[in-house]
């Protein structure tokens, strides 16, 4: 009897998921998590030699902060100097002025 009732209970869970969609938006998710990494990573590569690349550099870490969890941030190459790489590019901007 109540290995009817798990049963049917799997199958109106596994019928819920898959009306839901929730599987296909967990990887699509996915995906564009890590095209933004890949962005951010490649922007945080180059040298910001304008005020303007400060800017471009600075929404590229706003971004991220506002999707990215501290796994991702531990994982994704580079992420923890981010924050510094930014920092030294405006000291540098402002000794420059």
């Amino acid at each position: 009897m109540q290995q009817k009732a798990a049963a049917k209970l799997e199958a109106k869970r596994a019928a819920v998921t898959k009306a839901s969609g929730i599987v296909a938006a967990k990887e699509a998710r996915r995906a564009a998590f890590e095209r933004l990494a890949d962005t951010v990573m490649e922007t945080m590569g180059h040298d910001a030699s304008t005020m303007g690349g400060v800017v471009i550099k600075a929404l590229a870490l706003d971004t991220w902060s506002r999707h990215a969890d501290l796994v991702a941030m531990m994982m994704t190459p580079g992420a923890s100097t981010w924050g510094q790489d930014l920092a030294a590019s405006v000291l540098r901007l402002a000794g420059d002025a």
